[in-house]
């Protein structure tokens, strides 16, 4: 009839964006979760099936760290529907994690069957052995209790002629750019080191340095603690 349509691209149908507004730290990324939309496609998403409803986690991201965390969002990442079941991304604009000291925004998709709530979803990062971060898709939820947490005792004790001084102690689900095992933490310490004394102090910190509590003891992950320190100097931190 020459009116044939069938080359012609349909045009996508608005999203609907809901904000989200809350910032979590994943294998010690600082991850934001800005909006969650919902459309039944974009343009940009050239892996999910076509006519899929998609829902679609918009991320901003900041390794501020010297080291990648390397980990895929298809392995940690899943969407939890109200009625419990979850769901793998389909597609993301960054399939893997930010590299040392990337500031970045991403996306994740997630295909549904058909229109959902969103305020009834909730976004679960970590493996099952992981200690796991759940994320209700509502405007500004309430993540308290997945965030680090600070104290600045600011102690001091001697150690072999040297002035040891607990600056800060952190407690936090991540560290040494991985997530902690399911149940555990991490505790991250900063200690400032004055050898005002008159001979050099050398060790190395993993024979001599021990968390404890109660009858149990535990060796540094990692550590930034200088291996020496040359009599008069002051304010070596790690």
């Amino acid at each position: 009839t020459g009116n044939s349509t069938s080359n012609v691209t349909p045009t996508l149908a608005p999203a609907t964006t809901s904000p989200v507004n809350a910032t979590i730290k994943y294998a010690d990324v600082d991850t934001s979760i800005v909006d969650v939309k919902q459309a039944g496609g974009f343009s940009d998403d050239t892996s999910s099936a076509s006519g899929a409803m998609i829902v679609r986690i918009d991320l901003k991201e900041n390794n501020k760290t010297a080291h990648a965390s390397n980990y895929l969002y298809g392995d940690v990442v899943r969407l939890i529907m109200a009625d419990g079941t979850s769901v793998i991304p389909s597609n993301a604009q960054h399939d893997i994690s930010p590299d040392a000291a990337v500031t970045r925004t991403n996306w994740i998709d997630f295909p549904v069957s058909s229109k959902v709530d969103v305020t009834k979803l909730t976004l679960q990062w970590g493996k099952a052995t992981d200690a796991q971060i759940a994320v209700p898709l509502t405007n500004n939820p309430d993540v308290t209790k997945y965030q680090p947490k600070t104290i600045t005792p600011g102690t001091s004790t001697m150690y072999a002629s040297t002035k040891w001084t607990l600056v800060s102690a952190t407690v936090q689900l991540s560290g040494d750019n991985q997530q902690a095992p399911k149940g555990q933490m991490f505790v991250i310490l900063t200690m400032r080191i004055d050898n005002n004394s008159a001979q050099s102090f050398s060790a190395y910190p993993g024979d001599y340095l021990r968390l404890q509590t109660g009858d149990t003891k535990a060796s540094p992950e990692s550590d930034s603690i200088p291996l020496g320190v040359e009599s008069g100097q002051t304010n070596q931190t790690g």
